[in-house]
């Protein structure tokens, strides 16, 4: 059976056209199941009061929403996935009638449980502004990365730096399969020695500068949660397997002793400028740095399809 695939749609501001990117990729899938981490959807954004575009889906594709925003006449509820402090049950449903909707509430917990739900090839999800940490819970997932001005607008060195960090992170290297095999899937801080040897390492994170993991020697140490750049650079003789990607947290070039477990692919990289040539073209340059290109997601080329 092929294997279900999971596309995260993330954006570095407010406004920047990612709800119409999702729906250029559900637009491009045979059958899709549509749900979001933050919540979208609703017709004025919540923090800058501005005027969003709805998330339509058409009849036969999937969502993943709260109760309250799933109208009998046009969805038909599937099955309950989990309960949401904030917004209440969260249901899969099957689109009715071509609609517009109220997409909200989802975990990775859910995310992940869909993954094994018949129905649809591909899950697409809208990310949260704040939430990128989440698009790097999953192996093989593929992140749809949208960058623009925004609105209010963010400035140049926010842009720049935003981008370079996402690309970077995604490129950090796979470990090799036997330490995989050994490490990875743990809950706690592992460490593989010189020896093959495996052992819990009795700390609860690596957050602090108080670390200290000079008793640990040369080897491989697993971090389920949260690095910082500046502790991998502390301890060069370490070579730290992250769980996720976008964990690390710190500035300044990726130390070569950093690897993960989890490979992120890129869907696509799609810019969103208004009035900054200049920094459209920056961010082209970025891009064609990390062997990308970018979509225009104003051009009229780019929304035909799926209006």
């Amino acid at each position: 059976m092929q294997r279900k695939r999971l596309i995260y749609v993330i954006g570095n501001a407010k406004n920047v056209g990612k709800t119409t990117v999702l729906k250029h990729v559900v637009a491009k899938e045979s059958s899709a199941c549509v749900t979001s981490i933050g919540l979208d959807g609703e017709r004025f954004d919540s923090l800058t009061g501005g005027l969003k575009p709805s998330i339509t889906l058409d009849a036969n594709s999937s969502v993943v929403t709260a109760e309250r925003f799933l109208d009998a006449h046009r969805f038909e509820i599937i099955q309950h996935v989990e309960h949401n402090p904030i917004v209440g049950d969260i249901f899969l449903a099957r689109v009715l009638l071509k609609s517009d909707v109220i997409v909200a509430g989802a975990t990775f917990k859910a995310i992940n449980a869909l993954m094994h739900v018949k129905g649809f090839d591909v899950v697409v999800v809208d990310g949260a502004l704040d939430r990128l940490i989440h698009a790097g819970f999953a192996d093989d997932s593929q992140l749809a990365v949208v960058v623009g001005e925004g609105s209010p607008a963010v400035g140049e060195h926010e842009v720049v730096s935003w981008l370079t960090k996402v690309l970077s992170l995604l490129h950090i290297p796979l470990a090799p399969q036997d330490v995989k095999a050994k490490l990875q899937n743990s809950h706690s801080l592992k460490f593989l020695d010189s020896s093959g040897n495996v052992v819990e390492v009795k700390a609860k994170s690596l957050l602090g500068e108080d670390v200290d993991l000079r008793k640990l020697g040369s080897g491989w140490l697993y971090v389920p949660g949260i690095l910082f750049s500046s502790v991998a650079k502390r301890f060069c003789n370490i070579k730290f397997c992250l769980s996720n990607p976008f964990a690390l947290v710190g500035t300044g070039p990726i130390s070569a002793n950093i690897y993960t477990v989890r490979k992120i692919h890129i869907h696509g990289v799609y810019t969103s400028f208004f009035a900054r040539p200049d920094l459209e073209k920056k961010v082209h340059e970025i891009v064609r740095m990390y062997g990308l290109s970018c979509e225009n997601v104003l051009s009229v080329e780019f929304k035909e399809g799926f209006q």
